[in-house]
């Protein structure tokens, strides 16, 4: 308990904390991509407006890491929304598996539900309506830097068993 208490803090501060550092996915395991031009469109910004003006809770579920993480902080869920280019990805690989899965609620309903691809070759999102890819978008650097930082605590977690 006294270790996701720890990361929650560090994640709450890192998720205040703006920094403009250009940064790859470093620590993502590396795997073959696939361009394709299948990529679905990019997210429309008022989608992203909406978000960040009204969302009051993000879960965030990582389905290999040991834990989760769920924000309902308006600063640090509108810092969250900023790791989000409504750009489409350069690269995109349906073959990818999924790295977290990022679920937006407004007054307790589930406006929007994403998934996270974060490796080399696959770092993008997709934004599901009714259980169906909608749109792309692609990471800020912000959002990289994000990731990584919440990868390398999961291997410190890990580490400390």
């Amino acid at each position: 308990m006294k270790k996701f208490i720890a990361l929650l803090l560090f994640v709450s501060f890192l998720a205040c904390k703006e920094n403009k550092t250009q940064v790859v996915a470093e620590n993502a395991p590396s795997q073959p991509a696939t361009t394709t031009a299948n990529i679905p469109p990019a997210i429309p910004s008022d989608i992203l407006i909406n978000l960040y003006e009204n969302c009051d809770f993000i879960d965030f579920i990582f389905p290999n890491l040991p834990f989760s993480i769920s924000q309902e902080d308006k600063a640090s869920i509108q810092q969250t929304l900023r790791h989000i280019n409504n750009v489409q990805p350069t690269e995109f690989d349906p073959q990818c598996p999924y790295f977290a899965q990022q679920i937006f609620q407004e007054n307790g309903e589930i406006v929007l539900d994403a998934k996270i691809f974060f490796q080399k070759g696959c770092t993008y999102y997709l934004f599901y309506e009714d259980g169906v890819v909608k749109y792309s978008g692609s990471f800020t650097n912000e959002g990289i830097l994000f990731y990584n930082n919440i990868l390398q605590e999961a291997e410190k977690i890990r580490a400390n068993g």
